[in-house]
């Protein structure tokens, strides 16, 4: 109710501020008497601008000693094996996976491409900080080739 308040309060005050502002000029550029003064109301309501609550970064835990590193699949998201695509195309690929291990993955782990075709994408892709039993979502998103084909690459995960 306050913020309202001093919303409103704002809104008279500039409303103020500006009608004193306002005023008509004759022919000759003489100002006008203020009892001869025309007010004009904005043309757009003053609105408040929300405030962007950036998303924060999740916070890895320290790393158990001798954890192990694992990542299991668990199924394909988008683009079965086999799809075909015009040259050019964008492949919007997803999986699901899980990291199964007792590592959390943080920023320094990566796919890496061991086989096949980059079709468009670096070698190394950043792995979704995942904490130790937690199921995430990896995406690349490759082009396809300009030259008809049968295309396929491999990656697998590295740790730091």
């Amino acid at each position: 109710m306050k913020n309202k308040w001093v919303l409103l309060m704002s809104v008279v005050l500039l409303l103020g501020v500006l009608a004193s502002g306002c005023v008509i000029r004759s022919k000759d550029s003489s100002v006008l008497s203020p009892q001869h003064s025309v007010y004009l109301p904005p043309t757009v309501a003053p609105s408040l601008t929300p405030t962007i609550t950036p998303t924060p970064t999740p916070v890895v835990p320290t790393q158990p000693a001798d954890c192990m590193s694992l990542l299991t699949f668990i199924s394909d998201l988008t683009v079965p094996d086999g799809s075909v695509y015009k040259p050019g195309a964008s492949i919007d690929k997803r999986w699901l996976v899980e990291n199964s291990g007792s590592c959390h993955w943080n920023e320094s782990y990566e796919l890496r491409m061991v086989s096949g075709d980059d079709m468009g994408v670096d070698k190394t892709q950043a792995l979704p900080v995942t904490l130790a039993g937690e199921q995430n979502e990896i995406q690349i998103i490759f082009t396809a080739p300009d030259t008809p084909g049968n295309y396929q690459s491999a990656w697998q995960a590295y740790t730091g």
